[in-house]
């Protein structure tokens, strides 16, 4: 069992004055459970993953794990056993040339003898799928197998607690889902700690003998942006500003829907349009996170008349609605163009692998372009070919204006921090404003300009360290970064990485008006709800090449498309198809959360049903 009280924890700054990241948390968690983490940007819930692994520790209060302190030097090497760590980013963990390799670091680490060492391997391998790649080298495994590398080896060395830092943050929906199941799979095992962790000396703690060698229930904490993750786990805890916001069961804790808002959070897609259709007068029961329950209660209102909305209000209503991310007047200039272009990386160790192969496309004045693919298929490769920082292996890339130096393009990273040039927000976007000239009043009204069209206060982050603000205003100052060069077009690689509810609709909010603007836009990202409220147009690459290339004007075929390229539609995309499945009349021209409720009000409508006064 762990046991958190009124644990605080401080960072220091360059002056070593104290920075709060924990104030007073108090919380605990049952042996075998699965537990999830939620909360804004900067609630601390890194910060008490790390202090759980024992790799910070706390300035007071007291954390205990099965009774022990791990502030203790006496019992910290033990407890370290006992509690295995899985990064946000799995490439920040993985340490070795090969998949086998990286098993054994852990197990060579504990002192193992070879023939366990050997044992623990082959379990790791097969268990998470990955014997295939027993001699590869990690770097060159997709980021769902990277991410069930770094726990397979972890979970070879037997933890009886595993703490998942943001594990499905870089992945896409099908990985995410492999990683679930995963979680899914080991939590319900037993875990026994390995024969000669169990023959050492038993380990006196402050409440007596611990028996390190008895089976137990693997104990699961797992902190998480996605909410529809968090409905998985037996108990979610809320965070707030290093606080316990909230806490108790899924149903318990997704019902709350305001004060969870108030935070900058949201329940699971479908809670959020259960909220909806209760704001229309609809009578939905079920609870958000069980989804079957959820097309249940639908279908059930089909069959159970009960309408007190006259049907002409309601029409009124939906007449209001229009379908989303639908642009006109395109320009029809191309800005980029690019004909039988593939790419290979050069590896010295084999044969090198063609990543982009074969691909045409155009992106032209105005639009605003989702690229999607599984995880693998090339869309950060072909980012940085479009943005120059990459040459092409063969095939031709041109651009509009050629002659004259072309169009600018702008290129914002996964990681904005990587990015970033010197240490203040403003010396940051001065930066490339001054490699183009601006200097005196002129950059400084560039300079507002950009920070103003991402929601930004000049006066408020000008003078900002940029490692010291939260991850979503990275991401913005990195965009502001760009954008004060005026590129013609804006190539966005996976910009909603990790960042919580709120900064999610402040980043969509941003991108609306930069594109209003007339800054063309290629965005890349899992996010398949982000991509169908913002693009104009969808493009799927899989395995180095486009499959689908489908304007707004073609936006009914958008969900098949994704189903048939093997990825996995927003959860309210779901339903909607499991009730055309129950007869239900739907189309797809809307693919938003907002699109959805308007199906299900429309086809309620048509049969007289479920509205209250």
């Amino acid at each position: 069992m762990i046991e958190v009280t009124d644990l605080h924890f401080s960072y220091k700054d360059e002056a070593g004055s104290p920075l709060p990241a924990i104030r007073g948390m108090s919380f605990s968690i049952p042996e075998g459970s699965y537990i999830a983490i939620i909360g804004p940007n900067g609630s601390g819930k890194s910060t008490l993953a790390r202090l759980l692994a024992g790799i910070l520790f706390a300035t007071s209060g007291e954390l205990k794990i099965e009774g022990s302190d791990p502030k203790s030097p006496q019992q910290r090497e033990r407890l370290r056993t006992l509690v295995g760590l899985i990064f946000q980013n799995p490439d920040n963990q993985l340490v070795s040339v090969t998949v086998e390799r990286e098993v054994a670091f852990g197990l060579e680490n504990l002192g193992l003898p070879p023939e366990e060492i050997k044992e623990g391997i082959d379990w790791a391998l097969g268990e998470f799928n990955l014997e295939r790649y027993r001699f590869h080298s990690p770097n060159k495994l997709s980021g769902g197998e990277k991410q069930r590398l770094a726990i397979a080896s972890v979970m070879a060395m037997e933890p009886a607690y595993l703490i998942l830092d943001e594990p499905t943050s870089f992945l896409d929906p099908t990985g995410r889902a492999e990683i679930l199941s995963v979680l899914d799979r080991i939590g319900s095992r037993p875990v026994r700690r390995c024969s000669v962790q169990a023959k050492r000396e038993p380990f006196h703690g402050p409440q007596g003998k611990v028996n390190l060698g008895s089976p137990r229930k693997l104990t699961t904490v797992h902190i998480t942006q996605f909410p529809e993750e968090a409905c998985l786990a037996q108990k979610v805890v809320v965070l707030n500003e290093g606080k316990v916001f909230l806490e108790g069961s899924p149903p318990e804790v997704f019902s709350h829907i305001e004060p969870l808002e108030s935070i900058g959070l949201r329940p699971p897609q479908l809670g959020r349009l259960q909220q909806m259709l209760k704001e229309q007068g609809l009578r939905i029961m079920g609870e958000p996170c069980r989804a079957e329950e959820f097309r249940h209660s639908l279908v059930s209102l089909q069959k159970k008349p009960n309408r007190a909305e006259s049907r002409t209000a309601i029409r009124k209503r939906g007449a209001k609605e229009k379908p989303s991310g639908l642009r006109k007047d395109k320009n029809p200039d191309k800005i980029a163009s690019l004909e039988e272009l593939s790419f290979r990386y050069r590896d010295f160790a084999s044969k090198p692998k063609e990543v982009l192969s074969e691909v045409n496309l155009s992106i032209s004045v105005g639009e605003f372009v989702g690229l999607i693919g599984p995880t693998g298929s090339g869309k950060t490769t072909l980012a940085n070919l479009i943005s120059g920082l990459l040459k092409p292996t063969s095939g031709k890339l041109t651009f509009s204006g050629e002659g004259e130096g072309g169009p600018r393009v702008g290129l914002i990273l996964q990681f904005p921090e990587r990015q970033f040039f010197r240490e203040t927000v403003s010396e940051d976007i001065a930066y490339g404003l001054k490699n183009l000239g601006y200097s005196g009043g002129e950059l400084k009204a560039e300079l507002e300009r950009s920070l103003q069209l991402v929601d930004l206060r000049a006066e408020a982050f000008s003078d900002r360290q940029v490692h010291a603000l939260s991850g979503g205003e990275q991401r913005r100052v990195a965009i502001a970064s760009i954008l004060a060069m005026k590129p013609e077009l804006l190539i966005l690689d996976e910009p909603f990485i990790a960042l919580d509810p709120e900064a999610t609709l402040k980043l969509k909010q941003s991108l609306s008006r930069i594109h209003e603007g007339g800054t063309s836009i290629l965005l890349i990202s899992h996010d398949l709800e982000a991509i169908f409220e913002l693009t104009d147009r969808l493009i799927i690459l899989k395995e180095g090449r486009i499959t689908d290339d489908l304007p707004s004007t073609d936006r009914e075929s958008w969900p098949e498309a994704v189903l048939k390229s093997g990825l996995v539609l927003p959860d309210h995309l779901i339903l909607l198809r499991n009730l055309q499945d129950q007869g239900w009349e739907v189309n797809y021209g809307d693919l938003t959360l907002n699109g959805t409720a308007s199906q299900i009000v429309r086809n309620l409508i048509r049969t007289e049903t479920a509205w209250k006064d």
